[in-house]
């Protein structure tokens, strides 16, 4: 059930990456460029090839608005942290967040297996003290007897499933399975023996709701952590638009009749 779960979250997160990555980014990361190429057909001398600039929009260029340079991918960040919470914020050089996501993650599933296992082990013991202290024979032969006049209102499983484990001690019915209650009639107060049973078996239950919990938990991280991953990824490319202010000068070549010749490019931001 917790595995079903976890992969209709996924799918969801997997249906929902572009609608969470479609915010658009805010004026101050927009830029412009605008690019100029000069071909003199000069092998010798550089061809300028890119002249770029970077600032705020205006009217004029409303036309030519991109956002600003995506240099780490928002849905690689998402799909990351929705595998594996924190390796989103990993990708996006968040380096606390990774942690607590991951810290957070491995406790969660550490709680889940201590709980599970705990829960197995109390079901262990309950379905041995049943199997010490309740008798089917015990009851068939009173169920049926002459002087029973108990309607059969449950049948109990042919096997020892966890139907038949749950019926034995819920219902009045099978009491008198039950090794000490001789002493005690249908209706009427219920044998120490099938009231410790009952307490051992709600131990158990509450050890497995606790698993399934932080199975639930689980899922949840993974999704914060999806989400949380694609906002820093936002933040990552706009703080890097913000420090690469400036002029830069590259060489690079370009291609004209079939021909490569030397280029000089050069972006500008501000």
């Amino acid at each position: 059930m917790v595995h079903k779960i976890f992969l209709f979250t996924l799918l969801s997160i997997f249906a929902t990456a572009n609608f969470v990555l479609a915010a658009p980014p805010e004026d101050s990361g927009i830029y412009t460029e605008k690019q100029m190429a000069f071909s003199q057909f000069m092998p010798s001398a550089l061809i300028v090839e890119n002249l770029s600039f970077s600032g705020p929009a205006t009217d004029s260029v409303a036309k030519q608005q991109v956002p600003f340079e995506i240099i780490k991918s928002p849905k690689i960040a998402l799909l990351s942290s929705a595998v594996l919470p924190g390796l989103g914020e990993l990708y996006a050089k968040s380096y606390i967040m990774s942690a607590v996501f991951v810290g957070l993650e491995a406790t969660l599933w550490g709680m889940y297996f201590k709980y599970i296992d705990q829960g197995e082990k109390l079901e262990k013991e309950f379905q041995n003290f049943a199997d010490a202290h309740w008798s089917r024979e015990q009851y068939e032969q009173w169920i049926t007897g002459p002087g029973s006049s108990v309607s059969k209102t449950h049948e109990l499983p042919e096997t020892n499933t966890q139907q038949y484990y749950e019926m034995i001690g819920k219902y009045d019915q099978f009491f008198r399975g039950w090794d000490d209650s001789d002493a005690y009639s249908y209706g009427g107060e219920r044998s120490p023996q099938r009231l410790k049973y009952m307490d051992m078996r709600e131990d158990s239950n509450i050890e497995l709701k606790n698993a399934t919990t932080m199975a639930s938990v689980v899922i949840l991280n993974h999704i914060v952590s999806a989400v949380d991953a694609a906002w820093c990824t936002y933040r990552y490319n706009k703080n890097y638009a913000k420090k690469n202010k400036g002029a830069a000068l590259q060489i690079d070549t370009i291609k004209r009749d079939r021909i490569l010749y030397p280029a000089l490019s050069l972006n500008v931001r501000w």
